[in-house]
């Protein structure tokens, strides 16, 4: 009986151990077919003159009735309107994308004092908007956005927002920064196989952002609010260079 169950256990082990030791073949065949890869990045910057400069504008009213505080936005709108157009600046154009009406009421800490709704105490009307201008030099077109808005505060608007300067078709200069973006991209990858002593068989990915970039905008607001203290002070602007950045990012495959 002893011996027959010896037999049973080698005979067991022997039908066992070529599955305890038998390779996963998958699973080898996949790491060996797996290609090897550089991955790397490249960036370039084009510095480019702006010809555009977009002034955010507005005039903001408060009066208790609301048919009083529209009709003085109104006329506020227009005389500034008028003083711009008396500046004669070639190609300026003006628009009015916003206007808003809103409740003014009383502090809500007095009424709930008073175990009441705060009143309507009167009525804010705004209108937003935006000059256009446009000029290839510039000192022209920092010299007339400054005019502009020295105009604009003295004839009614109390509010600046920002002053934009842009470059109204840059497909081109675009186009240069991705071109030199790459050609960074492809030389960091061929410093890199060279210095793993690798060679580069192709390029299987590049992909881009770019990023347009110009200094804050920046104007003095303390004429908005102090147009007094103001007299005599010109705002200076400067529409300097604008950056435009391009990064790509670059996969290639290497033997």
């Amino acid at each position: 009986m002893k011996r027959k169950m010896e037999k049973g256990l080698v005979f067991s082990l022997c039908f066992l151990l070529p599955l305890a030791f038998k390779i996963p073949s998958g699973k080898t065949q996949e790491i060996n077919q797996e290609e090897k890869k550089i991955i790397t990045s490249g960036e370039a910057k084009v510095w480019i003159d702006p010809d555009r400069a977009r002034i955010f504008l507005g005039v903001e009213t408060l009066r208790k009735t609301v048919d009083t505080a529209r009709e003085e936005n109104a006329l506020k709108i227009k005389k500034v309107v008028r003083a711009l157009e008396r500046l004669n600046i070639e190609g300026m154009v003006i628009k009015a994308p916003s206007y808003n009406v809103s409740l003014v009421k009383e502090p809500e800490y007095t009424a709930t004092k008073e175990g009441r709704l705060p009143k309507i105490i009167g009525y804010k009307v705004r209108q937003d908007f935006t000059v256009l201008l446009k000029n290839k030099d510039p000192l022209i077109l920092s010299r007339d956005s400054g005019r502009v808005i020295d105009t604009a505060l003295k004839n009614g608007v109390n509010i600046i927002q920002a002053v934009h300067f842009f470059k109204e078709n840059d497909s081109e200069d675009k186009r240069r920064a991705i071109k030199l973006a790459v050609k960074d991209a492809i030389s960091n990858a061929r410093t890199i196989a060279e210095v793993a002593g690798v060679s580069i068989k192709n390029y299987t990915l590049i992909s881009s952002v770019t990023q347009y970039w110009q200094p804050p905008r920046m104007v003095q607001m303390r004429q908005t609010f102090a147009p007094g203290e103001a007299e005599g002070i010109g705002t200076t602007l400067i529409a300097g260079k604008i950056a435009i950045t391009s990064r790509v990012q670059l996969h290639c495959t290497i033997e």
